[in-house]
């Protein structure tokens, strides 16, 4: 951990200067799910026909967001995530960021990434099974799963190593 900044991962000499770099890394991790989510739109494949009461068959529900709501959230998400990103590649490329961060942060994103395009895959709505849904919770789910796992190990690894040592300190011989 650097004295000057606090953070694990951020450059002596980045000092307050470098602290925006954790609210940007959240923006990025929660801009991701959001623009891919709306990105990808409805995939429902039933819309209903004349005199049909039933509707269509969901694995779950959709979220009940106004349109206008959803189109600023998207719009907002969609130009938030690629900014998040540059500025963090322009972290590294300036050494104000430790760049073995990205191997934590684009997991996360790819995960999150995921989660948008999944949730629009269990609420389509349907004509009997949702079979996409099923294809999601079999293979998207776990690769998801397996994404965070990798993301939190490396981030464990880098903030142990960060960290000092106990054993750095010389020994007082007798």
């Amino acid at each position: 951990m650097h004295r000057d900044t606090g953070f694990v991962g951020l450059r002596p000499g980045g000092g307050r200067r470098a602290a925006w770099l954790v609210p940007v890394a959240v923006l990025l991790l929660v801009a991701v799910p959001v623009a891919v989510w709306g990105l990808v739109g409805d995939l429902s494949t039933y819309h209903g026909a004349e005199g049909d009461s039933l509707g269509p068959d969901r694995m779950y529900p959709p979220l009940d967001v106004s349109p206008q709501a959803a189109r600023r959230w998207v719009t907002a998400a969609a130009l938030a995530a690629p900014a998040a990103a540059l500025a963090l590649l322009w972290a590294v490329v300036t050494s104000r960021l430790d760049g073995r961060w990205l191997f934590v942060l684009l997991p996360l994103a790819a995960a999150g990434a995921l989660a948008g395009f999944g949730h629009r895959v269990v609420t389509a709505g349907v004509i009997g099974a949702n079979i996409g849904g099923g294809m999601v919770m079999l293979v998207l789910l776990p690769v998801a799963c397996l994404l965070v796992a990798g993301a939190l190990t490396t981030a464990a690894v880098l903030l142990l190593r960060g960290l000092p040592s106990r054993r750095s300190r010389p020994l007082r011989g007798p």
